[in-house]
């Protein structure tokens, strides 16, 4: 009796051995899943951070492309304002230089001026 005792009792820690085994390589596997999805992961962030930084590159070179345009549209109608002026002028001048119409007739149809 008391080897079998000592029988039931080694079959009983194999089995517990055995139990921890299959336990101990399911662990194994599942840390291989985390592991694999850890580093899935880890290239998806990374890819998202270089994409983030392209985008931000663009966004900053579409504000610099936008200010510049905005300062040239801004000097261009300061341009446009000056040109006006100086036509408005010129035609204000134009205007006295011109002769009078009393008494001026063109010769080739007798109308005024």
């Amino acid at each position: 009796k008391k080897f079998q005792a000592i029988d039931d009792e080694l079959e009983r820690v194999r089995r517990e051995n055995a139990y921890a085994v299959v336990k101990q390589q399911q662990m194994d596997e599942e840390e291989e899943k985390a592991r694999a999805i850890c580093e899935s992961l880890s290239e998806t962030v990374a890819s998202l951070t270089d994409k983030m930084a392209r985008d931000q590159n663009i966004a900053g070179a579409v504000v610099e492309s936008v200010d510049l345009y905005s300062r040239q549209a801004a000097e261009l109608e300061t341009l446009l304002r000056e040109r006006v002026s100086e036509v408005r002028r010129l035609g204000q001048s134009l205007k006295i230089l011109r002769p009078r119409s009393s008494g001026l007739r063109r010769l080739d149809h007798g109308r005024r001026i």
